[in-house]
């Protein structure tokens, strides 16, 4: 086994192709809808024994893009962006609410469960944050309290009799917003593909492989991870573990 991090710039190996540039595309058309309609039965994501598969990664991601637009009172609809922070451990659902709110095309800041009540209130105003995805929002609605900030815990999911909502066609250009000291850093939709596709050509992943996780989704290279094995039709295992129970 080979563990290796996000490639630095000035490193490659030998005999791998570089990688040029990104397609013009989305993550969810080249992540997940192509793999769902060409491959919907290979499996897409595993989380301590349960797997789903791209068709199902497909419309779990869809549902969450509608029940956040639903939320926000149709900002996605028209072409506004909303703003979204999803406070997620490394699981399933954490995973499709990331791509979901991509889908959505929120501007989405990602942070650590594990943040402090009363640093997440602040994190939250300051950003602008209308919704609030996570685990167990009601068990912290008292400490971090802010009338602007709706919560919904997961799993994210829209109602299956509006097949409006779910269409593909509502899918649009998110960006992922990462904590940098005091500042937010947002990466918009072509750097999440573009740095997914040269990790995947780095660390040489093709269709039906399988790539273990073990960074968390509040990071950039926990998003990578997540993100490379969709792009050419691999399996991401989500693993909450430390690389070296593994080993």
């Amino acid at each position: 086994m080979k563990s290796i991090d996000v490639v630095p710039s000035w490193y490659w190996p030998d005999g791998v192709p570089r990688y040029q540039s990104p397609p013009r595309s989305t993550v969810y058309k080249t992540a997940i809808e192509r793999w769902a309609r060409r491959t919907p039965d290979n499996v897409a994501l595993v989380r301590n024994g349960i797997q789903i598969d791209y068709r199902t990664l497909d419309e779990r991601v869809k549902r969450a893009s509608a029940r956040m637009r639903q939320a926000a009172g149709g900002r996605g609809n028209d072409g506004r962006s909303m703003r979204v922070a999803v406070a997620a451990t490394q699981g399933i659902e954490g995973a499709v609410a990331i791509l979901g709110a991509l889908h959505a095309g929120a501007d989405t800041l990602l942070v650590d469960p594990a943040t402090p009540d009363a640093e997440l209130r602040l994190v939250l105003v300051a950003f602008g944050c209308e919704l609030l995805v996570a685990e167990n929002t009601a068990g912290r609605r008292d400490a971090w309290n802010t009338a602007s900030v709706q919560e919904i815990s997961l799993p994210v999911a829209a109602d299956r009799d509006n097949p409006e909502l779910l269409s593909t066609d509502r899918s649009q250009a998110g960006r992922l917003g990462f904590r940098w000291g005091d500042a937010v850093v947002l990466q918009p939709n072509a750097a999440l593909l573009g740095w997914s596709l040269a990790f995947r050509a780095f660390a040489m992943l093709d269709k039906g492989e399988l790539f273990t996780v073990f960074r968390p989704f509040s990071t950039w290279e926990g998003v990578i991870g997540l993100l490379a094995p969709l792009a050419v039709g691999a399996t991401s295992i989500l693993h909450s573990g430390s690389l070296g129970e593994v080993l």
